[in-house]
């Protein structure tokens, strides 16, 4: 498996390319627990850039796509441009680490429902709004029980 992973870093995996520790500063040893992997379900946790893309050229992507945001009845052109910049959307989470309210700041569209919906599906290839009715509907009858001795706890006084 060393082998594989060895090969597979050195074409440029990016995923494998995170935790490297030639990386790392020099005299900074990461500890274990800053190993960034994905979490459950996660399948596009750290995607490679796409053809004919680099770091740069995205940014410039996500500059234009605020101007856009800025535009009503622009979803369309939005969306586009939000599915453009997803490798690099997720290379920033996964190695900057950014604060909720810059990371809102740099990518504004992110914070709408159609977006908060897409991204979740580009990250899990699941979609959002179906897998919470189905879990909702499945929990349901225990979140019933549990607000009835709620309520009755509440009445009692």
């Amino acid at each position: 498996m060393a082998n594989f992973r060895t090969k597979l870093q050195n074409i440029g995996c990016s995923e494998l390319s995170v935790n490297s520790l030639e990386r790392t500063q020099s005299g900074q040893r990461p500890s274990p627990n800053q190993v960034k992997k994905p979490r459950r379900a996660e399948v596009n946790y750290c995607p490679a850039y796409p053809v004919g893309h680099i770091k740069e050229s995205l940014e410039q992507e996500r500059l234009s796509l605020l101007s856009e945001v800025k535009r009503k009845n622009n979803q369309h052109v939005v969306k586009e441009k939000m599915e453009r910049t997803f490798t690099y959307r997720r290379h920033e989470v996964i190695e900057d680490k950014p604060f909720i309210a810059d990371f809102k700041e740099r990518w504004p569209a992110l914070f709408s429902e159609r977006e908060v919906e897409a991204e979740f599906a580009r990250i899990t290839t699941v979609p959002l709004m179906s897998k919470f009715m189905q879990q909702l509907d499945h929990h349901s009858s225990q979140l019933i029980s549990f607000a009835k001795k709620r309520r009755s706890c509440w009445t009692k006084h």
